[in-house]
């Protein structure tokens, strides 16, 4: 455990699959916005919380919020198995049809890592350190996604 878990491309799809780079967001963030993310790919530490094997699906949760992970395209053997472990999960946020009638957000993971061990507030301290830098160094890049933390946007 502790590597990297990715699904396996499949037959055609095989040879030509390329994922984006994927926006770091902290689980919260990811929570709060999900319509805002629709299609994004995205990347996020968490905790497992629960995962439900007949429907492929994980909660993950960090200060009180959650985030539903669907775990289908990971094969088995390498699904997130240790309750209370930290994880990053890389993938592309969905929805689909909640249980209330309304739309409810995912993410449809494509990579996830066991990261125990992992300094969470150093982490969370890092990530802001990369955004105000990535703001006021690098150059933006548009991707049609802005997600407001704070007086902050990103």
């Amino acid at each position: 455990d502790g590597g990297v878990m990715a699904a396996e491309p499949t037959g055609e799809l095989a040879a030509g699959v390329e994922f984006g780079a994927c926006k770091i967001f902290l689980l919260e963030e990811l929570a709060k916005n999900f319509p805002a993310l629709l299609n994004a790919q995205v990347r996020f530490v968490g905790e497992l919380h629960s995962v439900e094997p007949f429907t492929s699906r994980a909660m993950f949760v960090r200060d009180g919020n959650h985030v539903i992970v669907d775990l289908a395209q990971v094969s088995m053997e390498q699904q997130p198995s240790r309750i209370g472990s930290l994880y990053s999960v890389a993938g592309e946020v969905d929805q689909r049809d909640g249980d209330d009638g309304g739309l409810s957000g995912f993410v449809r993971a494509r990579l996830i890592r066991c990261v125990d061990g992992l300094d969470m507030n150093l982490w969370e301290r890092a990530l802001l350190v990369r955004r105000e830098y990535d703001a006021h160094v690098c150059a933006p890049v548009s991707q049609g996604v802005s997600v407001h933390v704070g007086d902050t946007s990103y």
